[in-house]
């Protein structure tokens, strides 16, 4: 009902998630702004400054980075946290996953023209170079190469897929779309 505060709540729970696509230029130094959308949110620190968690994606078919805030890399951080320090009861307990992410994992908080700085390796290892796609992930932002995010191979039930070099490299001979008409024997 309009004018009962429920527009207002719905915002809100919507102001703590991360929504929507943007491109941005990366300078020399590694920094790109971050969409003031994505800002709303993110941590403040004790001196007000907005922040978080950012870590390289581990699987080489998504190589991009990852922006969190607390409550989305507590919630991640769950799996790792499971039997971690447990390893009387597990012998064979194996931590090289924690390393191989943590290794990879910083805190940062944006300067003041709300702009993250990507540390070099993590920009070398994800192919950024000048110029990087945010995607908003829910309870994460995904920071690509904007090479790479056009590149990649996009899921049939994306409303791009229509104009993606996928849906035509899909695309059987003798099909409509191809313009053909002529059917295969």
């Amino acid at each position: 009902m309009a004018g009962d505060g429920s527009e207002d709540q719905a915002m809100s729970s919507l102001s703590n998630r991360f929504l929507g696509a943007s491109q941005h230029p990366v300078d020399q130094k590694g920094r790109m702004s971050i969409a003031k959308r994505f800002q709303t949110a993110l941590d403040r620190d004790e001196e007000g400054r907005l922040g978080g968690v950012l870590c390289v994606e581990r699987r080489q078919d998504a190589r991009c980075l990852w922006v969190f805030n607390g409550a989305g890399f507590d919630k991640q951080m769950e799996k790792f946290d499971v039997g971690a320090l447990d390893i009387e009861s597990d012998p064979n307990l194996d931590h090289s996953d924690q390393r191989d992410f943590f290794e990879f994992t910083v805190p940062f908080t944006l300067d003041n023209s709300g702009r993250l700085v990507m540390p070099q390796a993590f920009r070398e290892l994800v192919g950024i170079t000048d110029s990087a796609m945010a995607v908003g992930m829910h309870s994460r932002i995904e920071i690509w190469s904007a090479e790479r995010w056009e590149s990649r191979q996009r899921g049939s039930r994306s409303p791009a897929y229509s104009k993606s070099k996928d849906a035509k490299a899909a695309q059987q001979p003798g099909d409509s779309n191809t313009g053909s008409g002529a059917s295969p024997s």
